[in-house]
């Protein structure tokens, strides 16, 4: 049996969770508790949908028209070895990979449990999410003091400085919010 990825949502189409057509994937858990957080029901490590590395990759390589594949949360790199061994069968299937954490590179390349998750991402954001420094200039960063790290080149030049982006989708009576949204957006979505 394949391990499990503890997952909190997935966005299979999506626009705004990097460059290009992308399979998003929200992890459950974190450790950090960024002031702020805009995915707070991420927190918890508990309560989420366990998924298997095998059926997920199953489901995200049946997806014809996405370019690569984002991981966001919760904290990626609080489940690095399944992440690393799921990016490890992406880049094999031909997609590109990023993902965002709230800790830093250099503290990612201290412990070497992180190895094979990095040895297999093009992309990086990271630093905490500060609430008070929001990034108005990069798309796809909620916060300035986040750094972009191009651990390969497939992406290199794709980070349009246009802002930020915001992406609702209906599915039945549900609206689901992705993107970093600005708080009177949110607010009113909440009052309805």
């Amino acid at each position: 049996m394949s391990p499990e990825i503890n997952i909190g949502d997935i966005v299979k189409s999506t626009q705004s969770e990097g460059p290009g057509l992308r399979y998003a994937i929200w992890v459950q858990g974190c450790p950090l508790r960024c002031k702020g957080c805009c995915n707070p029901h991420l927190l918890e490590f508990k309560g989420a949908h366990k998924v298997s590395v095998d059926s997920l990759l199953q489901d995200i390589i049946s997806q014809t028209d996405i370019e690569g594949v984002t991981f966001v949360g919760g904290e990626p790199f609080s489940q690095t070895k399944v992440l690393g061994e799921l990016s490890f069968l992406l880049k094999k299937a031909g997609l590109n990979t990023m993902a965002f954490s709230g800790f830093t590179l250099e503290e990612l390349y201290k412990d070497e449990k992180n190895k094979k998750f990095l040895d297999n991402l093009d992309v990086l954001i990271d630093g905490p999410f500060r609430a008070d420094m929001p990034e108005k200039k990069r798309r796809w960063i909620g916060s300035s003091n986040q750094r972009i790290h191009y651990l390969t080149d497939v992406l290199k030049g794709r980070f349009e400085l246009s802002g930020n982006s915001v992406e609702l989708k209906m599915k039945g009576m549900e609206i689901s919010i992705h993107g970093y949204p600005l708080k009177f957006v949110t607010k009113e979505l909440r009052k309805k």
